[in-house]
């Protein structure tokens, strides 16, 4: 799959950093990313920062352990919630695909 454009957004209580990367940019996506944030899982401040700048996406990716501080976000879009660790953790809103840490 190559999408045309990918919105990567570093979160854990709010939005902490917005990266956009076009098509031809996603093979240094790694080499270049710039992760950001690293306390807390209010989720929902992600559905929030799309919709405050009008971002609409086809679908998001979702990556969490799914230990939230709030609730699981109003989406409108398609989700996949990849979620660490938490077999317990059931979003309201999407699929899930549940992740064993040693499978890393």
């Amino acid at each position: 799959m190559r999408p045309e454009r990918v919105h990567l957004l570093y979160w854990d209580t709010q939005v902490c950093q917005h990266e956009v990367y076009l098509e031809q940019d996603l093979p240094n996506l790694v080499a270049s990313t710039k992760p950001a944030g690293g306390g807390g899982t209010m989720v929902e401040c992600v559905p929030e920062f799309l919709n405050k700048n009008g971002i609409a996406p086809q679908a998001v990716i979702v990556l969490t352990d799914g230990y939230l501080g709030g609730g699981w976000g109003t989406w409108t879009c398609p989700v996949l919630w990849t979620i660490l660790d938490n077999k317990s953790a059931r979003p309201a809103h999407g699929a899930t695909i549940h992740i064993k840490g040693h499978e890393l």
